[in-house]
């Protein structure tokens, strides 16, 4: 007895099955090495940006640590910028009073602060000197050489000590520890010559 068996449709179904399973295969591998590409230029990027923010950091750290081994009054500075833009709020014109205030001040003296008061027309400020003899000439030169000053008096004179940051940032002997002075002051305004000094800048913008 003579028995045929076709084997080709089964040889078929199973070439169709593997094709179709190296072709999951490839676009599993394709999908996966399309993730990890993806994956690595991220990481790539978010190197970069961190290394970005990083250098930004430290180039800002570098400024204020160059400024603050430069000098320490960098602070006393930006006390002042604070002043000047609190004074526009005063009904008196109280920016030119600053501006003479510290036109009159001697080398290395800064404005520590300043307090207006209309009621009396008066002004107390703080002023840090290197020199204790520095406050009884800055005081001479408020009634002498500023004209917008009726009187002024000294209030107090108090020693402080400044200290400054040595290169390693380790130790600080008594080298590093420079004495310094701030001053008080009472100061009368005339209110017609601050009018008047308003009136003449003014009068320069406009030319």
């Amino acid at each position: 007895m003579l028995v045929e068996i076709n084997l080709l449709p089964q040889k078929e179904r199973g070439n169709k099955l593997f094709v179709w399973g190296l072709v999951t295969i490839a676009a599993l591998v394709l999908l996966v090495g399309s993730f990890i590409i993806w994956e690595y230029f991220s990481l790539v990027e978010k190197e970069q940006s961190a290394t970005i923010a990083i250098q930004e950091v430290q180039v800002d750290q570098a400024v204020k640590k160059a400024q603050l081994q430069k000098s320490n009054d960098g602070k006393e500075v930006e006390e002042l910028v604070s002043a000047i833009e609190w004074a526009q709020s005063y009904p008196m014109k109280t920016v030119p009073i600053i501006k003479e205030f510290t036109a009159a001040l001697p080398d290395r003296g800064f404005l520590k602060r300043f307090a207006y008061s209309a009621e009396n027309e008066t002004v107390e400020i703080q002023i840090q000197f290197d020199e204790q003899r520095q406050s009884s000439y800055y005081l001479s030169r408020l009634k002498n050489d500023v004209s917008i000053v009726k009187d002024a008096q000294v209030l107090t004179v108090e020693a402080e000590k400044s200290e400054k940051e040595n290169e390693d940032k380790t130790i600080q002997s008594e080298e590093s520890i420079i004495p310094r002075y701030v001053a008080t002051y009472s100061v009368q305004i005339d209110r017609k010559a601050v009018g008047n000094l308003v009136k003449k800048e003014k009068e320069k913008e406009d030319q």
